[in-house]
């Protein structure tokens, strides 16, 4: 009788551990690569511009980790097995940083922090940044904004991109945003040399 027991227990046991769900693969992250080059970053004695670049504005889906994807309808969609390894206007804030702090013309950059004084505030705003899977080409709206110290505005820029997609597939996207964002990261430095006339 106590070997039907542990039996019919035994049984029970293994049938309840076929029922649970098996486990999903974590999502795979994503992350755009550095823009600095050998070509881009310039050696030589340091300028004297102070330059902070803000936290971007950013629209809500933009702020998160999610990739996101538009198909024929108009309904923005997150893909749901990757993800970005950290927000996209985290990213782009983090990447120009880098960037300008290693062009000749800056003296020194900081991400937004209390204590640094600085000649210009950099405001970038992502307005859009998704994949469009119809046209296969990703849609990037970008402004950016250099700022005195106390806000008032000296230059405002907007691009709007549409790079075509090798794959519709966030490995797709990322590929086709990194060599996007190669090319706007110059103009960007360019537009901003001319402004502050170094």
């Amino acid at each position: 009788m106590l070997k039907k027991l542990l039996a019919a227990g035994l049984l029970v046991t293994l049938s309840a551990c076929s029922l649970l769900p098996e486990p999903s693969p974590a999502p795979r992250q994503l992350l755009l690569a550095s823009l600095i080059t050998a070509q881009t970053s310039q050696a030589g004695e340091p300028g004297e511009v102070r330059l902070i670049i803000e936290q971007p504005l950013a629209a809500t889906p933009l702020q998160n980790r999610e990739i996101w994807y538009r198909d024929a309808g108009l309904a923005l969609t997150p893909f749901s097995r990757h993800l970005w390894a950290e927000s996209l206007d985290r990213q782009l804030q983090r990447l120009v940083t880098e960037y300008l702090a290693s062009q000749s013309w800056v003296g020194a950059v900081s991400l937004d922090q209390s204590g640094f004084r600085a000649d210009y505030r950099l405001r970038l705003h992502l307005h859009e940044w998704y994949l469009d899977a119809e046209s296969r080409e990703v849609l990037i709206s970008i402004q950016a904004n250099l700022l005195e110290p106390g806000g008032d505005s000296l230059w405002q820029g907007r691009w709007t991109a549409l790079p075509e997609v090798e794959s519709i597939s966030p490995q797709g996207m990322v590929t086709a945003s990194q060599q996007w964002l190669e090319t706007w990261v110059q103009d960007l430095n360019h537009k901003l040399i001319q402004v502050v006339g170094k």
